[in-house]
């Protein structure tokens, strides 16, 4: 069985996968830890896909972590199952804004994420609460 979690960020699918890797037994591979070890150039792209592509070949089952819609297609064919985890946006900025506080503040670093990935509160941290904001209406789901 090929799962994939998607959902908004702070929906919480790290957690739910963590979690449903320990029940399954099922290995475990999250796309923020592998994108974000990489200098997000075409052929980062390039790797990221191909990654993903490896670890579905490789294991019969196994569960993927994250939205990623550029390599959506890279993915989905291969699915058996696709939860997709739907949270309201007032709750996915306020999960996100706490985890970047404790990550940057209280030094507690996520096993999900690369340990290269250092969390900043500048123009880009708040194009990504826009993309959080947004992200329903973008996936059709207002």
């Amino acid at each position: 069985m090929k799962i994939m979690v998607i959902g908004s960020s702070g929906a919480g699918k790290s957690t739910f996968s963590k979690k449903l890797s320990e029940r399954t037994g099922y290995p475990l591979l999250h796309l923020d830890k592998i994108w974000h070890e990489t200098d997000y150039s075409d052929s980062a792209l390039a790797y990221f896909k191909k990654v993903q592509k490896q670890f579905i070949a490789e294991n019969e089952n196994c569960i993927v972590d994250g939205n990623y819609s550029g390599t959506m297609e890279t993915r989905l064919p291969s699915a058996d199952l696709i939860i997709w985890l739907k949270i309201s946006r007032l709750k996915a900025l306020r999960r996100v804004i706490s985890r970047s506080l404790k990550t940057r503040f209280a030094g507690k670093n996520r096993s999900d994420m690369a340990t290269n990935f250092v969390e900043k509160f500048d123009k880009e941290y708040w194009e990504f609460m826009k993309f959080i904001w947004n992200f329903p209406k973008k996936m059709n789901l207002e």
